[in-house]
């Protein structure tokens, strides 16, 4: 059988002040999946995925990344699992928008023509051709999103994380972050989406999880997992009898 994208065997992270972060989760995430991760604040989300690419290192336990640990191979985790964090803005590092996508590629020293194709071929995926030129700051929110989300494209990823990604954006931002969502998708990504807001993602979703206390407490299918979410102080979608499948009204 091919391994697994993502292994997560009895993590365990403790932040430096003492706060429990992860505790002994186990979680397997196949390539193509499109996976929801919900629950209250605090309950160990990002610390999680944050240990994907190694933005976070095991306090014990490990992460496997196609069958290698991810503290093992960093350079490669951090090219092949993207991040789109909630302020798109606190990863902006240029001054032009082609400056900010071509950033992580001239940190691979890839050739001068290898970058210029890869840049377009981003901008040409989030719809910001002509925008080359502009601040990133210039860009309104879910312009800064779909940015943000170039600048992981560029370097062929093959999972992309998003955390709480429609926080701050209004009707249109909303619409063209989860339009990526979807295409990314359609393309052999694996999606995970760390949300509070269940119903502008949930019919797209293949897998829902929630997390309390650092723990997995739920994982399956959305409709089976689905019922849990109150007692884990996620909202369900309103109104609860509407079918899972009618809720890709965002996206049509």
């Amino acid at each position: 059988m091919p391994l697994p994208l993502l292994q997560v065997t009895n993590l365990i992270h403790r932040f430096a002040n003492g706060t429990l972060a992860v505790n002994d989760v186990n979680w397997v995430i196949e390539q193509g999946q499109f996976i929801v991760l919900s629950g209250s604040n605090g309950s160990g989300k990002t610390a999680l995925v944050r240990h994907f690419n190694g933005l976070l290192l095991p306090t014990s336990g490990s992460v496997l990344l196609n069958g290698v640990p991810v503290q093992k191979q960093l350079l490669a985790a951090r090219q092949a699992v993207g991040m789109v964090f909630q302020d798109s803005g606190s990863q902006m590092v240029a001054q032009t928008v082609w400056d900010e996508i071509a950033f992580g590629p001239e940190n691979l020293y890839l050739s001068p023509s290898e970058i210029s194709s890869r840049v377009q071929e981003a901008l040409a995926w989030v719809g910001l051709q002509g925008f080359e030129n502009r601040h990133p700051f210039e860009l309104s929110g879910g312009e800064q999103r779909r940015l943000a989300i170039a600048g992981i494209l560029v370097m062929r990823p093959k999972m992309v994380v998003f955390d709480e990604p429609f926080n701050g954006l209004d009707y249109p931002g909303v619409v063209q972050t989860l339009q990526q969502m979807v295409r990314l998708h359609q393309n052999n990504h694996t999606i995970l989406v760390i949300t509070h807001d269940l119903e502008k993602v949930l019919a797209h979703a293949t897998r829902l999880t929630l997390m309390q206390n650092g723990q997995l407490v739920a994982d399956g299918t959305p409709e089976a997992v689905l019922p849990q979410t109150p007692q884990f102080g996620v909202k369900r979608p309103y109104p609860v009898n509407r079918p899972i499948d009618s809720l890709t009204w965002l996206t049509n």
